[in-house]
């Protein structure tokens, strides 16, 4: 666990010119073979040749199994670790997964597609000028580098809010026998459970449980005491594996939803960062009035995204990127937009694309965050003038030394 600070546990990295492990067990060497082979080979690879730095191969961990793993790595640091703060764990276990990830999900990609000789991946780069050279990226054929960039961003969420704190001692609740639990109805849930032995322990866990209650009619002061029991059970007969604690930990999660009915039978709705909240719907209808031409058949995802609905697919911008935001720029220092700088740039990189122009090529690529921070906080990254769109008499441009000295005012 020591070592785990100097790696990133979501990417195979191979760097060229150096030794590659013969481990024909590792899946993507072959790839990397070919994607070399087809650099070397194909005329419209030659700007690649001898300036590619590495290969990065990104991959993923199930998001409820990895978070299992990051509270057991915390309660074993803490053992050996008495006197340490969450900082400290962070640092040492996974301070250069969280730097990589945040390199990844802030860079710019260039789609190059699948090679000729290797259909199992996709291969994007980014031009690094701090090396002048291309970095890599390479993602399985039915994914995209931005499900990575937001699975990436959920994993750093898990990582930094995981709550570090003293262990709790393990302590047991059998099952007490004057609650006149129906043991038929028990014979026939734990029937069920052993026919589903080989199914997948989260499927287990988050549906069939509650299936089984509901078929045997338990009461939920039944149902505590049956998983308790499970509890009691696992411990005793595979005491100290990973499989046991991962268990065990949904058991417990399960059982605090059933404390809490509400929780099963009326869900409360998630909260999201990927909403934006304008001062009044007359708002939304005028900014739906004024970019609509910008959007065409996508109208009505438009005024959905607008009144702060989560969209299932990114909706494209036709133009430059800093032309879209500076007008979200605008709205907010006219007072149109309640939320921060930073959750409208969140708003946007999670809902929109636009369109890349570089001379004659153009491609579709998602905001850049980094970017649109830029031209919300800066002047120097707005549009010129007459590439400003949606400049009318209610959402006017203002200059940042005129709003500087209109904040100064408002201050005396």
């Amino acid at each position: 666990m020591e070592y785990l600070g100097g790696h990133n546990l979501f990417t195979k990295h191979f760097v060229i010119g150096c030794w590659i492990n013969p481990n024909k067990s590792i899946d993507c060497l072959n790839s990397v073979s070919n994607f070399l082979q087809f650099v070397e080979e194909d005329w419209g690879m030659d700007k690649f040749k001898k300036r590619i730095q590495y290969l990065c191969y990104l991959e993923e961990i199930d998001l409820l199994y990895f978070k299992c793993i990051v509270e057991k790595f915390a309660s074993n640091y803490k053992k050996n670790f008495p006197y340490s703060e969450k900082e400290d764990f962070l640092k040492q276990i996974f301070d250069y997964t969280i730097y990589e990830l945040e390199e990844i999900i802030s860079r710019d990609y260039t789609w190059i597609g699948q090679i000729p000789n290797e259909t199992d991946f996709i291969f994007y780069y980014d031009y690094d000028y701090k090396s002048n050279e291309f970095l890599i990226y390479v993602v399985p054929e039915d994914k995209t580098i931005e499900y990575f960039q937001q699975y990436y961003k959920r994993v750093i969420k898990i990582i930094q809010e995981i709550k570090y704190e003293e262990e709790q001692a393990k302590t047991f609740i059998p099952i007490v026998n004057d609650e006149k639990i129906n043991i038929q109805r028990l014979d026939s849930i734990t029937n069920k459970l052993n026919e589903l032995e080989q199914k997948d322990v989260l499927n287990i866990i988050q549906v069939d449980f509650i299936e089984f209650f509901r078929d045997a009619k338990l009461t939920k002061k039944e149902q505590i005491n049956f998983i308790d029991n499970q509890i009691k059970g696992m411990y005793l007969s595979f005491p100290d594996t990973p499989r046991t604690d991962f268990f065990i930990e949904r058991l417990k999660r399960l059982k605090e939803a059933i404390a809490q009915p509400q929780l099963i039978t009326k869900p409360k709705p998630e909260l999201t960062d990927k909403l934006i909240t304008f001062n009044s719907n007359e708002t939304i209808e005028k900014l739906h009035t004024e970019l609509k031409g910008y959007f065409l058949n996508k109208e009505a995802e438009l005024l959905k995204v607008l009144q702060g609905e989560l969209l299932t697919e990114l909706i494209l911008f036709p133009h430059n990127q800093n032309r879209f935001v500076e007008v979200f720029k605008r709205l907010k220092y006219n007072g149109f937009i309640l939320s921060t700088p930073t959750e409208i740039k969140d708003w946007i990189c999670s809902n929109f694309t636009y369109v890349k122009t570089i001379g004659i090529k153009k491609s579709v690529e998602n905001f850049n965050e980094n970017s649109v921070w830029d031209v919300l906080t800066k002047a120097k990254c707005e549009p010129s003038k007459k590439n400003r769109i949606c400049e009318t008499d209610w959402l006017p441009f203002i200059k940042q030394d005129l709003r500087k000295k209109e904040a100064e005012n408002e201050k005396l």
